[in-house]
């Protein structure tokens, strides 16, 4: 073998390593490991199926093609993990999150498969909705959100996970003129709706329903 294929391999193999590595930090980040089961191996399972999956999102050409393969991996996923506390599958949502947030870690902040493919594929990219996101953006556009569920986990179709992921879009445009990438957005509203100030109580339906100035996404108890 020549030198310069034995660099090339190590290069490779390096290159392995740190996508396996970005994988298993997104999923650890994704703080969704704790509500899977452990006995069924959930976390090395979901790093087998997100780790083989990622060649195709890397060679997404559109969109379109790019949300295909996301909510066919979703779709199949769901039904081989188990949620640690029901005898129940995880729901679209809980897989959808997590593989969300893994996309994000690996293309968004570690640049794969490249610099440039990373910068395409980051447009692409959904923001990783938790409940209280759901919630913020539920008010802020009541008449969208009358058909979803109160929490992620009671997401468990595609259909209303695309009409979170519109909403999502359509705050974007509102508030900030469409220039902005998803995963930027997402640490944006992260931050906003953890915020004491936005939500002093415990979250709850009452608790936020409660609150007007939440809903018009206004700051509570806040001088002018």
């Amino acid at each position: 073998m020549k030198i310069s294929d034995e660099v090339d391999q190590k290069r490779l193999l390096d290159e392995e390593m740190k996508l396996h590595t970005a994988v298993d930090i997104g999923l650890t980040v994704s703080t969704m490991m704790r509500l899977f089961r452990r006995k069924s191996k959930s976390k090395d399972t979901l790093h087998a199926e997100i780790y083989s999956e990622l060649p195709r999102f890397f060679n997404a050409k559109t969109p379109d093609e790019f949300k295909k393969i996301h909510s066919k991996f979703c779709s199949q996923v769901m039904g081989k993990i188990w949620l640690a506390k029901e005898k129940k599958n995880a729901s679209y949502g809980q897989i959808a999150k997590t593989l969300d947030v893994v996309l994000k870690v690996v293309i968004y902040y570690s640049h794969f498969p490249n610099c440039t493919e990373a910068q395409k594929l980051s447009k692409w990219l959904n923001v990783a909705m938790d409940t209280k996101m759901m919630a913020y953006l539920g008010h802020l556009y009541h008449k969208d959100s009358q058909s979803w569920p109160n929490k992620v986990k009671d997401v468990r179709e595609k259909k209303t996970y695309d009409q979170v992921q519109q909403t999502v879009s359509k705050y974007a445009k509102d508030n900030h003129l469409d220039e902005i990438l998803p995963s930027q957005l997402e640490d944006i509203l992260w931050a906003k709706v953890n915020k004491k100030s936005w939500f002093p109580a415990r979250l709850s339906d009452s608790s936020v329903t409660s609150n007007p100035e939440v809903i018009k996404g206004e700051r509570p108890n806040e001088k002018p």
